[in-house]
């Protein structure tokens, strides 16, 4: 059986996939354990505790899921919409617009190859500008 889909091929997958795999080994255990106390509650003071943890574990659950959206939000949507001005800059004209990401993965050096290609443009336009300067009557 080929594992290779089910293995992120870049940083970018592993910075994606890690909040998802902490999320769902503490909902396991989690579940886990709430199970095991249910069935094995033998003394009466303690015939609560299963309600009581499985709130516990809901609580953590929430706040993982609230970490997790975070996470993605800050290592993968902002850099895109970082790139998403750049363009709109760049489509606008405006070549010396450059993009500061700093994600340590591709988007980074997507960001990177933007600006370069930014400035070799707004270069280019210079060339055609002095040119056309130098060519005029």
């Amino acid at each position: 059986m080929d594992n290779s889909r089910f293995q992120p091929a870049s940083r970018l997958g592993k910075k994606l996939y890690l909040p998802l795999i902490v999320l769902a080994i503490i909902s396991l255990v989690g579940a886990g354990v709430t199970v095991y106390f249910a069935n094995h509650t033998l003394i009466p003071e303690y015939e609560d505790l299963p309600v009581a943890f499985a709130a516990v574990v809901m609580i953590v659950t929430v706040a993982l899921v609230a970490w997790s959206i975070r996470s993605v939000a800050r290592n993968v949507i902002t850099p895109i919409d970082e790139l998403r001005v750049g363009v709109n800059q760049l489509s606008r004209g405006i070549f010396d617009h450059t993009i500061q990401v700093s994600t340590h993965d591709e988007l980074e050096q997507l960001a990177h190859d933007f600006n370069m290609m930014s400035a070799a443009l707004f270069e280019a336009q210079q060339a055609l500008a002095d040119a056309a300067a130098e060519n005029a009557p």
